[in-house]
């Protein structure tokens, strides 16, 4: 029986939900019967990075010189070859692509494919976060929504992993069929985790966890921000955080003082 092949692709495997969740898909849907390969960039020298995360899953990402987070037209144009090398030699049935770069790359490529050798590959897209503000200068972000609303015509899914950015997808994207975008919240993974056995928890504490990369985008100093407020209303109150990060993230947290 005909294994259909899929590839995925995403921009880097930094330490993130993103990059986890594309490790898990890979691995999932080999155990489903597809046939998947896992395509990535390189991380910035300044982030974490998560191939070990890979190996306790059976994943062997195959890496692309020059991609990366960062634009570079010589580099972009390195990557673009390369992503259309790997089409052209898997045969994919379905491209799924993950993060802005990865997504504006890997499906030009595929829809370029298909038009030169008439061997259509099913598009799928899926947003991790977005694009319309706080990532990228005004420039910039006006120049990925250009292109994304492009690439949208031309992508058969998108996936969303929440409603308000599915919503914000439509509005900016103008995408006037509602059903080409799709909810599909992250999965977790607790396989790997050990069994969580909580002690006696005091009633009259208040406990607020906080789970994620810490990045400014996450807004964690919101949670500083909060600590500080409770304390000073002498609420008792603990709030947990965790996650990974790049180092000059973790600096920067480290500066603030609760």
């Amino acid at each position: 029986m005909k294994r259909n092949k899929v590839l995925i692709l995403i921009t880097r495997l930094n330490n993130g939900g993103a990059a986890k969740h594309a490790i898990i898909l890979s691995s999932k849907l080999n155990d489903y019967g597809f046939e998947s390969v896992l395509l990535t960039g390189h991380t910035e020298s300044n982030e974490d990075e998560i191939s070990w995360y890979a190996k306790n899953y059976n994943v062997a990402p195959v890496f692309i010189k020059h991609l990366t987070r960062s634009l570079n037209p010589l580099f972009d144009l390195s990557a673009f070859i390369s992503v259309y090398s790997l089409i052209k030699k898997h045969k994919p049935d379905i491209i799924h692509t993950h993060t802005s770069k990865a997504g504006l790359i890997g499906r030009t490529a595929a829809i370029i494919y298909s038009l030169i050798h008439r061997n259509e590959i099913k598009i799928v897209h899926t947003f991790h976060g977005h694009i319309f503000h706080s990532y990228f200068s005004g420039l910039k972000t006006s120049i990925f929504i250009f292109l994304e609303k492009l690439l949208a015509n031309k992508t058969d899914s998108i996936i969303s992993i929440s409603k308000k950015l599915k919503d914000d997808i439509i509005d900016k994207l103008k995408i006037k069929n509602d059903d080409k975008v799709a909810v599909i919240p992250l999965g977790v993974d607790y396989s790997l985790a050990e069994d969580y056995k909580s002690g006696q928890a005091s009633s009259d504490i208040l406990k607020i966890g906080m789970l994620g990369r810490i990045a400014p985008i996450k807004n964690y100093s919101l949670a500083v921000e909060i600590a500080r407020k409770l304390k000073s209303e002498k609420i008792p109150a603990k709030i947990f955080i965790a996650g990974g990060g790049s180092s000059t993230d973790y600096k920067n947290f480290s500066n603030f003082n609760s």
